[in-house]
């Protein structure tokens, strides 16, 4: 008698084998999870430079600068130059 699985498509069938709950188990601790914890972190980031640059008088200027000089680098950079 073979195992069966269960059709993925079937969503009245619960999962019967051990290894595809811990699988499922698995796969949302090391993959979904990291994903949206990143997404979040870098949102705040983003909101948070935003303020600190537009709303206390920074010097907007003096970022692009350094961006554009980040951005020059890097791409020197990779080109082995």
């Amino acid at each position: 008698m073979k195992a069966q699985l269960p059709h993925q498509f079937d969503k009245n069938a619960p999962p019967q084998h051990y290894s595809y709950l811990k699988h499922r188990r698995q796969m949302v601790r090391q993959v979904i999870l990291p994903v949206v914890f990143s997404a979040v972190l870098m949102i705040a980031l983003i909101v948070w430079i935003c303020m600190a640059t537009f709303n206390q008088g920074g010097d907007v200027g003096r970022w692009a600068a350094m961006t554009s000089l980040g951005s020059t680098a890097i791409t020197c950079r990779s080109r082995g130059s």
